[in-house]
């Protein structure tokens, strides 16, 4: 099952994609270098995009948010993924398995876990 925003927009500027809901609530988001762009949800999991839907919704093993509560920054670097969430926790992830992440028989999840998080404020 997939949450959406109500009347979400979707604005493509310069091959970026901002996603706005109507609540005036944002969440950090970053395009992949396929055109992919992952974003944070309200909730605390990344959603994956591909050509303006969402293509998997990805949590921690066990159905648990990657976050508890909203996604605010993600950061690229050398293979890894950073997110930042306003739980106070930097977390790490592959960028390869998030980048080839898709649903499964069992439902619209996909479950992984980072490779390290770092609680940086409480």
């Amino acid at each position: 099952m997939f949450h959406f925003c109500d009347n979400t927009a979707e604005h493509n500027t310069s091959s970026i994609y901002f996603f706005v809901c109507s609540n005036a609530f944002n969440t950090g988001f970053v395009e992949l270098p396929d055109g992919k762009v992952l974003s944070g949800s309200e909730w605390g999991n990344m959603l994956l995009w591909e050509g303006g839907l969402i293509k998997v919704e990805i949590s921690k093993k066990g159905r648990k948010p990657c976050h508890v509560g909203m996604i605010e920054q993600f950061f690229m670097d050398e293979g890894e993924l950073m997110t930042i969430g306003v739980d106070g926790f930097v977390k790490v992830w592959d960028f390869e398995s998030i980048d080839n992440a898709d649903t499964t028989e069992e439902g619209q999840l996909f479950e992984m876990d980072p490779m390290y998080e770092l609680k940086v404020r409480k």
